[in-house]
């Protein structure tokens, strides 16, 4: 008889080896929060932290890609506005994001689910972007390859 194999954890989903789908509001908990660990030291992003309790924050951005991914509708605001307040964003900023978080994702998931979460991430992107009016035609290309 072979030994049970052990029930894995979200604390498992960071196993390169055998990496597996996001499952739930735990594993958005884990993206979100490996995403903001250091963020205020990234030397891109960081300034636009300095103000920003990420304590209180990190529910929201949990409650937003909860939203985004598994349609719990715990997430109830405009995340757009934040970001058009933000002064000097610019296009190599939302390069810098997507990338770190396209890091967080690949190194602990695969799967539908991560490939959902990467795909609303470079649309969020690209829309913020355009809206900001610092959308550049190599983000577009490097995003959506297809597309051309």
């Amino acid at each position: 008889m072979l030994p049970a194999s052990p029930s894995r954890t979200s604390s498992d989903a960071s196993d390169n080896h055998n990496p597996r789908d996001i499952e739930g509001r735990g594993d958005v908990e884990t993206i979100v929060t490996a995403f903001y660990s250091n963020i205020a030291s990234d030397p891109v992003l960081g300034r636009f932290f300095d103000d920003v309790d990420l304590d209180a924050h990190i529910p929201t951005l949990v409650d937003f890609w909860s939203s985004v991914l598994f349609h719990t509708g715990t997430y109830r605001g405009r995340p757009f506005d934040p970001h058009a307040a933000l002064d000097g964003l610019e296009a190599r900023h939302f390069r810098r994001w997507l990338d770190r978080f396209t890091s967080v994702v690949e190194s602990r998931y695969a799967g539908p689910r991560a490939d959902q979460i990467l795909a609303r991430a470079r649309q969020i992107a690209t829309v913020f972007q355009t809206k900001l009016d610092c959308i550049e035609e190599a983000d577009i290309a490097r995003r959506f390859p297809d597309a051309a």
